[in-house]
């Protein structure tokens, strides 16, 4: 199913619990990189980062490549700017 934008998308993945919201503030090539990293090598969910270091106003995707989200062509590793 298409989903006509990233909110209606990651509000799909909420639905079904796989999603996981970090508001915390994570580094983009340590942590937000290792995260990624894990929740693909472990079949884990989505995550969805709020506050990416020296990126202010900007958050970023990570979905597990054989997690049921990734199934969705809408989902690519999106990076966009943050309006709450």
């Amino acid at each position: 199913m298409a989903h006509k934008d990233l909110r209606e998308f990651t509000k799909a993945l909420q639905s079904g619990s796989d999603l996981i919201t970090i508001d915390d503030e994570v580094d983009w090539d340590q942590e937000l990189a290792g995260i990624g990293r894990l929740s693909c090598e472990r079949d884990g969910p989505a995550f969805m980062f709020n506050n990416v270091k020296d990126y202010a106003g900007w958050r970023a995707g990570r979905v597990p490549p054989r997690s049921a989200a990734s199934r969705s062509p809408d989902w690519q590793e999106p990076a966009s700017p943050h309006n709450p």
